[in-house]
């Protein structure tokens, strides 16, 4: 059987844990058994086996909170010797002015930060424990810093819309005038992008399928990307935060060994037959209509 290369997108989780308790992610609702934050011992261990491979883009953020990792900043500005660009994604609530400083010089190229629904009162009902309004503040201060310095750090606001119903779907989300009319003039040195909330792997026994069957037997996300965990476990996505399917672990094995053997075949196959595992079972890559909408999660 042929070698297949490794893809060109890696990701690397800092930290599965959050100080949030979003009620559309399964680590807010508490079904992540697999809770922790990246050591540097496994940090170096890690990096000494992909350290021998460039990547188009690292993305070191999967599930969790990456900044409450004390060494974040060290471990990107590390793998950003790696490849062509980088990206992470915060909740926010870390954005200290000293971090906001951190993050200006550690050599991420785009942060992405999360901000839900309509108002700052229905980001706040839906990311339990957020504040909204800290949160825009330190937004501001860091596109201000961004600007006095000429940094090229990108900044993104990506959130989550829940829409009342699944027809709602059929548009794409609008905007939120909460945060445009916040930042004003400053919206000009930033994206905003906004989604609807997918149903996740590990909520499907709670929310109730939209799509029973799928309609596609392609993802990307399984042929383009590869993600190492907090711990070294390997997964198969992004989607994948608890560990429904783990491929191996880096810490015993080299990355294209996992990347090329039975597991990701069989994984694979599954999709391409009509026949997804449990992980990709209800995924919106697959099943296009399969979004939450606020009944699912008593948002009202």
């Amino acid at each position: 059987m042929s070698i297949v290369p490794l893809p060109g997108v890696l990701r690397i989780e800092p930290a599965s844990a959050c100080n949030f308790k979003c009620r559309h992610c399964p680590t807010g609702l508490d079904l992540n058994p697999n809770i922790g934050i990246m050591t540097m011992e496994t940090f170096e261990k890690i990096y000494a086996r992909i350290s021998k491979h460039r990547f188009r883009v690292i993305v070191p953020y999967h599930g969790g909170e990456p900044l409450l990792n004390k060494n974040f900043f060290v471990m990107a500005k590390r793998l950003k010797s790696l490849c062509g660009f980088m990206k992470t994604t915060t909740n926010g609530s870390a954005l200290t002015e000293n971090n906001i400083d951190k993050l200006l010089d550690c050599g991420v190229d785009l942060v992405i930060i999360s901000l839900d629904g309509n108002s700052i009162a229905e980001n706040d009902q839906i990311r339990v424990r957020a504040d909204g309004k800290k949160i825009l503040n330190s937004l501001k201060v860091l596109i201000q810093k961004k600007i006095e310095t000429r940094n090229p750090l990108q900044i993104r606001v990506s959130g989550i819309i829940i829409p009342d119903s699944i027809e709602e779907i059929k548009n794409p989300p609008k905007t939120p005038a909460y945060i445009t009319e916040f930042l004003g003039d400053l919206c000009g040195f930033i994206e905003i992008k906004m989604q609807y909330s997918q149903i996740w792997p590990g909520m499907i026994p709670l929310i109730p399928l939209k799509q029973p069957k799928p309609s596609n037997n392609f993802c990307d996300n399984v042929e383009s990307t590869i993600t190492i965990r907090w711990d070294g476990t390997v997964v198969p996505c992004c989607y994948d935060l608890t560990t429904i399917s783990p491929m191996g672990n880096i810490l015993d094995e080299d990355l294209e060994s996992i990347w090329n053997n039975d597991k990701y075949r069989k994984l694979r196959e599954g999709i391409n037959s009509f026949n997804p595992p449990i992980l990709c079972q209800g995924c919106v890559e697959l099943y296009p209509q399969n979004y939450m909408v606020k009944q699912d999660i008593k948002i009202t």
